[in-house]
């Protein structure tokens, strides 16, 4: 009884460790998909003058 008690400790004890490499390697991919996604818009932000042209439409908005 004692052993099979120690076997099913261990066999938790590597579901643990293997549940938090998953979680470490999903939060991992979700960070670098975040900032690849946010380095991507500011450079085509900055290539299509998009604030520019946000500008100009409030200020037309603005004046009718």
């Amino acid at each position: 009884m004692l052993m099979e008690d120690r076997r099913i400790a261990q066999d938790e004890r590597r579901r643990e460790v293997s549940d938090a490499d998953a979680k470490r390697d999903a939060q991992r991919r979700m960070a670098w998909f975040s900032l690849t996604g946010m380095v991507v818009v500011s450079i085509w932000r900055s290539l299509y003058r998009v604030d520019g042209a946000a500008q100009s439409v409030r200020d037309a908005i603005e004046h009718e």
